[in-house]
């Protein structure tokens, strides 16, 4: 009897080994998640702690320069409280310290008016999302399939209050190729004072994430698409206790309403797609209604989508070069705006994010200085309701692999073509 016992036990002990209890973890679920392999921070660095020079007024406007390199792969956001930005760097910010400062992800909030500091964080580890790092999991497989900057490692939520950042994901099992395997870390930033509201993990490879004004929600999968596994899990940002929900869905997660989700039957962050259809629906799942000709979505309930889907359709299906009647539709205020053959570019404007709509304008001398020059700009706020045409600030990134000029908030004048 002695020797069948001490048999038992070897072969329970062998069976955990085999068949680890942590792959059947449930999306979004804490309790049942291991102890990551590393420990998420983010730390005050006071208002003093920053990479760039002291910003240099340029006419009315102004410019920084960094004092060390950067990584190119920063993320910037324009929120009412300032212009955010986020990167990876290689090299320490701080150059009076002697410790190394290459695993963070520096988070600074820059005053539009004059570019100087109103806080500073430093995230760890850094963000493997944000710096495009490899981490040895199914989510690097994922991010390269996609278009750049997708599934979204940086959302804001409408209002611009609140910032989510994906910070890493990390495999249960060391080299498990087990998608149920990988946790996703992501931390909820407040956009005025730099604090964190709360910190999250998921299970699964993260397909996309969105904020909406008051709740984080984030698609999960067993698989590279949503049909047969797909989950949204749902956090609240405002009620610190409350546990997480979480509904099945076959359809991509592609944006969010101040209260709302958007859900397609296509991944609209690839290229070449064609008009589409997204469902409006409640955190809890329930649909609200439909809105159809969508090819792009964008910050505060904003969408691009032509006024006539089926003939779009046809045209598109046929090779046709003719321009489409198309506009920028908001879909919490109902709010629309032609932009039949215009350029509209999402901007970092002073006061938030926003669009600036760009006409082509052939030269007459030289055709090969031909340049788009804009013709009036809208806030992305769902209480925009007519274009506006005075002068504009404008936050704009410069030459990457340069120190001077990093970034620029220049005036943008309507009619005016680019110097």
């Amino acid at each position: 009897m002695k020797t069948w016992n001490t048999v038992l036990r070897l072969f329970t002990a062998l069976f955990l080994v085999l068949f680890p209890l942590g792959s059947c973890a449930p999306a979004g679920n804490h309790d049942n998640s291991p102890t990551p392999p590393f420990s998420l921070a983010l730390k005050d660095a006071g208002n003093s702690y920053s990479p760039f020079i002291a910003p240099s007024l340029k006419g009315s406007g102004w410019k920084l320069s960094s004092g060390v390199p950067i990584d190119s792969n920063d993320s910037v956001r324009s929120t009412p409280f300032g212009i955010i930005v986020m990167l990876n760097t290689y090299y320490p910010l701080d150059v009076s310290s002697k410790s190394a400062d290459t695993r963070t992800t520096k988070i600074l909030c820059l005053d539009p008016a004059n570019g100087s500091l109103r806080w500073a964080r430093i995230l760890e580890p850094a963000s493997s999302e944000i710096g495009r790092s490899d981490t040895g999991t199914a989510q690097d497989l994922f991010r390269r399939d996609s278009s750049p900057g997708n599934p979204g490692p940086v959302v804001t939520s409408p209002n611009g209050h609140h910032l989510a950042i994906m910070v890493k994901p990390y495999l249960v099992s060391g080299s498990s190729s087990d998608m149920s395997d990988q946790r996703m870390r992501i931390v909820v930033i407040d956009t005025e004072t730099g604090d964190a509201t709360r910190t999250f993990e998921v299970s699964g490879l993260v397909l996309g994430q969105v904020l909406t004004n008051d709740s984080l929600v984030v698609e999960t999968s067993q698989h590279f698409y949503p049909a047969g596994t797909g989950t949204l899990n749902v956090f609240s940002l405002t009620e610190a206790q409350a546990e997480p929900t979480s509904f099945r869905t076959d359809r991509w997660l592609v944006g969010a309403t101040s209260d709302s989700l958007l859900v397609s039957s296509q991944d609209l962050r690839r290229y070449g797609r064609l008009p589409t259809t997204l469902t409006r629906i409640s955190i809890s799942g329930e649909e609200l209604g439909t809105v159809a000709g969508v090819t792009a979505v964008r910050d505060g309930s904003w969408v691009f989508r032509y006024r006539d889907p089926e003939a779009a359709n046809a045209a598109i299906k046929a090779g046709s070069k003719d321009v489409l009647p198309r506009e920028l539709f908001n879909i919490d205020s109902g709010a629309a705006f032609d932009i039949t053959g215009l350029d509209v570019v999402s901007a970092d404007l002073s006061t938030g994010p926003g669009f600036l709509l760009r006409r082509f304008v052939p030269d007459d001398n030289d055709k090969q200085k031909s340049s788009y020059v804009p013709v009036s700009w809208l806030p992305a706020t769902p209480d925009s309701r007519e274009l506006r045409t005075d002068a504009v600030a404008w936050f704009d990134e410069g030459d990457y692999k340069k120190q001077e000029g990093r970034y620029i908030m220049r005036t943008v004048r309507m009619g005016e073509k680019p110097g």
